[in-house]
C-alpha cells in the first residue's frame, strides 16, 4: 500500500459492498489514513447499520443482491436524519443511463472501479467537503478519463494529434499483427482474436449498441489477449501444472496488456476490453474480482465470444474442439455464473438464428 497523504480529521465511513476483495481493498486504503470503516453486505444491512451510526459518509456498490445500491440509497435520502449524509457510488458501470439513475438516487458522485489506491482517499475526502457531480461535470471526466493501470492521462481522439504519431487504425493493425505473431509463437489457434472481434461486433449489434461503440468492442476482442506472452514465457516454463505463483502471473497477463494501451489517446473502451475479459459474473475472475454488471458491458462480450471460440476450435489443452451445438450448451450450463446472462441469450439466439459460422478442423 502507497505512502497517503492524512485528512484533516478522521470520518467514520459505511461501505455497503458484497464483494469481500472490494471491502478488503477500500478498508485498507481508508484505514491506512485514519478514517474508520464499517461494512455491510447488501442494501438491507447498509440501511439498517446507517440508522445505527450515523456515518461522515456512505460508500455505496449499485449492484447488491436483494436491495441494490440505488435503492437503498433513495431510502437514506428518504429519512430526515441520513439525507445529508454524502452517498458515493462505486461502480465499473460507466454508461451514461446509470450515471443519472445514481445521481437521481441520491448519491453525490461516483467513484469508477477498480479503484486508484493513490487518488481514491483523498476523492473521498472531496466529496466529504462539499464536491459534488452532475452530469455536466461528469461528461467532462468521461471525455478525459484515466486508467490506474498507469496513472496516465487518456485523452480523446483528435485528428493528427502529435502524440500518437500514427493514424488509430494503423496503430491498431500493428498491434493486431503483434498479437498474431504471438500466436504464432505459442501455438494460439490462428484467426482466434478476428473471429472473437467477429462474433463481438454480432452480439453488440444484437443488444444494440452504437457504431462507435462497436468499432471499439471490434478493436478490443481483436487485441484482448495482446499481454498473454509474457504470461505464456513463465507458463511454458513451469511444464504443464502452474504454481501459485506462477498462476499468479498469468492471470496478471490482461492488466499486462491494458498497460500497454493506457496511455495511448482514444483506447479508453478498448484498454477496458483487455483489462477485464477474464472477469466473472459471479466475482470470481480476474485481475480484480469484478462481479456482474460491474464488469463493462464490452469486456462481457468479449468474455462470451472468445471462450466460445476456444471451445469450438483446437487449442493445445483440448486436442478436438467442440462441435457448435456442445459449445453453446456449455456457455446456457455457465450463464449467470462463469458468463453474463443477456450477453449470453443474445449470443445464443444468433447461434439458433444460423448467423455465427466456425472454422471447420482443417482450417485451424
Amino acid at each position: 500500500m502507497p505512502s497517503l497523504v492524512a485528512p484533516p480529521r478522521p470520518l467514520t465511513i459505511l461501505h455497503v459492498e458484497d464483494s469481500v476483495e472490494n471491502r478488503i481493498l477500500v478498508r485498507k486504503i481508508l484505514e491506512s489514513v485514519g478514517h474508520h470503516v464499517t461494512e455491510a453486505h447488501n442494501g438491507d444491512e447498509g440501511v439498517r447499520l446507517a440508522h445505527e451510526l450515523r456515518p461522515d459518509l456512505v460508500l455505496m456498490d449499485l449492484y447488491l443482491p436483494g436491495m441494490d445500491g440505488y435503492a437503498a440509497t433513495a431510502r437514506l435520502k428518504e429519512s430526515p436524519l441520513l439525507a445529508a449524509i454524502p452517498v458515493i457510488a462505486l461502480t465499473a458501470s460507466v454508461l451514461s443511463g446509470d450515471r443519472e439513475r445514481c445521481l437521481r438516487a441520491g448519491c453525490v458522485g461516483y467513484i469508477k472501479k477498480p479503484l486508484d489506491v493513490h487518488t481514491f482517499a483523498d476523492e473521498i475526502w472531496q466529496y466529504y467537503t462539499g464536491k459534488r457531480d452532475t452530469m455536466e461535470t461528469i461528461a467532462v471526466r468521461e471525455m478525459t478519463p484515466t486508467w490506474s493501470t498507469g496513472h496516465t492521462p487518456v485523452a480523446p481522439i483528435v485528428p493528427g494529434h502529435e502524440t500518437v504519431g500514427l493514424p488509430l487504425e494503423v496503430l491498431v493493425n500493428w498491434l493486431d499483427a503483434v498479437e498474431m505473431s504471438e500466436a504464432a509463437v505459442f501455438g494460439y489457434d490462428e484467426g482466434h482474436g478476428h473471429r472473437t472481434a467477429r462474433y463481438a461486433r454480432q452480439v453488440g449489434e444484437r443488444l444494440g449498441l452504437n457504431r462507435p461503440t462497436l468499432d471499439a468492442l471490434e478493436r478490443g476482442c481483436r487485441l484482448h489477449d495482446l499481454g498473454k506472452v509474457q504470461a505464456e514465457v513463465r507458463h511454458r516454463s513451469e511444464g504443464g501444472y502452474l504454481t501459485t505463483e506462477a498462476w499468479n502471473a498469468f492471470a496478471a497477463h490482461p492488466r499486462h496488456g491494458a498497460d500497454l494501451l493506457a496511455g495511448v489517446p482514444g483506447l479508453g473502451e478498448e484498454v477496458s476490453i483487455i483489462l477485464h475479459h477474464h472477469e466473472r459474473w459471479d466475482g470470481k475472475g480476474y485481475p480484480d474480482g469484478l462481479r456482474r454488471d460491474e464488469i463493462p458491458l464490452l469486456a462481457q462480450i468479449c468474455c462470451v465470444v472468445e471462450s466460445f471460440d476456444a471451445m469450438v476450435t483446437r487449442k493445445v489443452y483440448r486436442p478436438e474442439p467442440m462441435t457448435m451445438d456442445m459449445a453453446a450448451m456449455e456457455l446456457k450450463r455457465c450463464s449467470g455464473s462463469q458468463f453474463s446472462p443477456p450477453v449470453v441469450d443474445a449470443f445464443l439466439s444468433l447461434i439458433d438464428e444460423g448467423r455465427v459460422s466456425v472454422p471447420s478442423p482443417g482450417k485451424l
